[in-house]
Parts: structure tokens; C-alpha cells; sequence
């Protein structure tokens, strides 16, 4: 829908602003001297939508990619909670039932604070720096739901797997 509208915009944006500065001498139309006479004594009013409607489709071009890759889909969370539930320590040897409750918990937390482009420089990060980052919302689902903590200060992350929360979508 603002694709139609931004294209509109800028085919009647530049349709007026050029028929108001070179005039009706290009078009061989019936009416032609009643349109110059139009455009003679509303000039000024011809240029100001002209330029309004160019603004209006520069801004929703800037503006319309902008909300969307801030916010989390569904799909994005249903993917990740079914990431971690495959690959994290923190719920293997849980029921799948118990496994999809703390992985929705900490999707749901994560989510809250963290935006699709904060993952994007999260994915960067090492295993540890991003255990350290996720952890505590980590811990906390596993409390909520009465799982012990589980210790991984033995783990070497620079030979084994990844630890689960670092997620690619």
C-alpha cells in the first residue's frame, strides 16, 4: 500500500512541478489554453504541492523500511524458542513440555529487551560474552519454573558448540 501510494506520489509530484515551471506548450490537448491560464494564476500553489508531494513520498520511502526491522514477528520467536529447545544445556534432560515453557520464558524476555538488530551484533560476540549477556534472563526462567541453575563455568567455549542462545535467523 505506501509502495502504490509513494509511486503516486512522485509520478503526480513531478507531473505538476513540470507543467508548472515549462508550462502546457508540450501537451496537445483540448483544454490547453485553460490549463495555462490555470497554471499562470496559480503558480505558486501548483510548485508548493508539487514539492509537498515529492516530500511525502521522500518520507515514506525513509521512514516505511525502519519500523519493521525493530520489532519481532511471531515467526521469529517461535523459530528461536524452537532453536534453543534443539541445542540449549539449560533444558536437555527437561520434558519438552517444561523445554518449550523456559525457552518461551526467555524468548519472551529477551525479546522485550533486546531488538532483531541488537541480536544481529550479538551474533557477533563470543559464546562467553554472550552467556554473560543472556544468562541472568536465563536463570530467571529456570527459576520460575523450579529448574536448577545449571553451572558452566567448566565449559570451554572456545572448543565446544555453541551454548544455545546465540541464535540466526
Amino acid at each position: 500500500m505506501s509502495l502504490i501510494l509513494t509511486i503516486l506520489l512522485i509520478i503526480l509530484g513531478s507531473a505538476i512541478l513540470f507543467l508548472s515551471i515549462f508550462g502546457t506548450d508540450l501537451l496537445k490537448a483540448h483544454g490547453r489554453e485553460k490549463l495555462e491560464t490555470l497554471r499562470t494564476k496559480f503558480l505558486t500553489i501548483w510548485l508548493t504541492v508539487g514539492v509537498f508531494m515529492l516530500v511525502g513520498a521522500f518520507v515514506l520511502i525513509v521512514f516505511s523500511g525502519d519500523k519493521n526491522s525493530n520489532t519481532w514477528a511471531k515467526a521469529q520467536k517461535e523459530a528461536m524458542v524452537k532453536k534453543i529447545m534443539e541445542s540449549s544445556i539449560f533444558v536437555h534432560g527437561t520434558s519438552a513440555d517444561t523445554a518449550r515453557l523456559v525457552s518461551e520464558c526467555f524468548i519472551e524476555k529477551y525479546t522485550s529487551i533486546y531488538t532483531p538488530k541488537h541480536m544481529e551484533e550479538q551474533n557477533k560476540l563470543t559464546n562467553e560474552e554472550l552467556a554473560k549477556l543472556t544468562g541472568g534472563i536465563m536463570k530467571e526462567c529456570l527459576k520460575k519454573y523450579g529448574l536448577p541453575k545449571i553451572d558452566t563455568s567448566s565449559i570451554d567455549y572456545a572448543h565446544k558448540g555453541p551454548v544455545t542462545i546465540q541464535m540466526h535467523l
